[in-house]
């Protein structure tokens, strides 16, 4: 009886060895992703793998634009972004134009010249209002037409931006490269509105792009746009973003000599360029790009190839008074006024 008891207590012994030396083994493969995935080949876990790798490869192929590679610097700021076509370039956001109105820097020396139109320009002026200028600041708020101004301007989205408010994004601007090129670039990158709102942001950049590879001084603009949701500030006519005297998008020389400006369709009509508008909203369609919201202009020898021209509609504008008081102290415009904001673009019809 003895000997069958010994015999018993060491089956027992041996059964719970074996148990935690199999717990042992199976806890050892469990944290191994690597053999974990390979012991089950051909299972559930080995198609998903597959599955990822595959998503990984559509989502380069995808950047692949008109036989070419699109440099993959693209980005969503923050909010429900509508395309995808501004780029994340480490450069642009090296200097910042800070909270303002009517804001704009000093000048700004470009990293190459560029021939716009047969002039020659070696620096640009920031404005807040979503335009950049090249022979002087330029803090008019309520949009004018880009057909009858003598200012050279080249306009991504001009409105009146306000980044004073809390949550609002600030101007951003700097150097860096696309495609291997010297670029100059501005973001505007969840701004608000005036006065001071930030219910609605818009995301809108500009870049220039060296190409003197194809002549002196030759180079690209480009407009890229992820977000417009609202097109007038309080001052211009508009209520909550929205009417009035709306934004406009476009280039001029300042001659007025036609072929020298442009206007993207949509401009200065109500709800024109929003993204809401699917026939000519600025996140809805492109031009000499494949990326939605991204539009290219090539400046070459002077000139850049007009578009087929589409008509905009002219508006007929509500009675605005440019002047009116604001109650968030000085204007950082240099223009000298601590309690009036002026529109100071006169010389435009």
């Amino acid at each position: 009886m003895k000997i069958i008891r010994n015999a018993f207590t060491e089956s027992r012994n041996t059964i719970i060895v074996l148990i935690f030396a199999l717990g042992m083994i199976v806890i050892g493969w469990a944290a191994t992703p690597t053999a974990r995935v390979q012991e089950v080949k051909g299972s559930k876990v080995d198609l998903i793998t597959e599955v990822l790798a595959q998503d990984e490869i559509m989502h380069q192929i995808m950047s692949v634009r008109e036989g070419k590679t699109e440099v993959s610097d693209d980005v969503s700021p923050s909010g429900a972004a509508v395309a995808n076509a501004i780029r994340v370039l480490p450069g642009c956001t090296t200097n910042t134009l800070g909270a303002t109105d009517d804001g704009s820097t000093g000048a700004i020396t470009l990293p190459f010249p560029i021939n716009y139109f047969g002039t020659t320009y070696a620096e640009t002026f920031v404005n807040n209002n979503g335009h950049i200028t090249f022979t002087g600041p330029l803090n008019t708020f309520t949009p004018f037409s880009l057909a009858s101004t003598n200012t050279p301007i080249m306009a991504p989205f001009f409105a009146d931006v306000d980044t004073r408010g809390t949550g609002s994004g600030v101007v951003q601007y700097g150097t860096d490269t696309v495609g291997g090129r010297a670029a100059f670039c501005v973001n505007w990158v969840n701004v608000g509105y005036y006065n001071s709102r930030v219910d609605k942001l818009n995301s809108f950049q500009l870049i220039l792009i060296n190409r003197s590879d194809t002549g002196t001084d030759n180079f690209d603009i480009e407009f890229n746009y992820n977000q417009i949701v609202w097109e007038t500030g309080g001052l211009s006519g508009g209520t909550d973003g929205m009417g009035g005297n709306s934004a406009r998008a476009g280039y001029a020389n300042g001659t007025m000599t036609a072929g020298t400006f442009l206007e993207l369709p949509g401009s200065a009509v109500n709800g024109g360029l929003l993204d809401t508008n699917v026939s000519t909203g600025l996140t809805n369609k492109s031009l000499n790009s494949g990326v939605t919201g991204r539009y290219i202009f090539n400046a070459r020898n002077g000139s850049i190839p007009t578009p087929t021209p589409t008509p905009t509609p002219t508006p007929t504008p509500p009675l605005v008074v440019n002047q009116h008081l604001t109650t968030a102290g000085p204007i950082p415009d240099g223009c000298g006024s601590p309690t009036v904001k002026t529109n100071f673009h006169t010389l435009d019809a």
